[in-house]
């Protein structure tokens, strides 16, 4: 872990490592005042805003992939019949089942 000391983020923590010889070390930025992720890859987090007590992003922004920007965030929200129909065998049944599971099942 290092703290970024350049002139561009001097409040940001990062870490790099990777879990295999074969695999690309993965750049993970902290924000050091909030402990907020800020960067994890080619990915950053912005916009950070308070949902159902949660500190949510609600802007992605990838190098390869662009931008998204969420206007609003809801958690645990009960999902329409029919939305997976045409699925895979299975697919609705275990999406439909996850509203039923208590919260922290999973």
């Amino acid at each position: 872990m290092w703290r970024d000391t350049s002139n561009k983020h001097p409040d940001r923590f990062c870490l790099s490592g990777g879990s295999s010889s074969k695999l690309k070390p993965v750049k993970i930025v902290f924000d050091a005042q909030t402990g907020l992720l800020v960067q994890l890859g080619s990915t950053e987090f912005q916009d950070y805003r308070e949902c159902d007590g949660i500190k949510r992003p609600f802007v992605f922004v990838s190098l390869t992939e662009g931008k998204v920007t969420f206007s609003e965030i809801q958690h645990n929200q009960p999902i329409p019949a029919g939305v997976f129909e045409g699925q895979p065998d299975g697919a609705a049944q275990s999406a439909s089942s996850l509203n039923d599971s208590p919260p922290g099942s999973l």
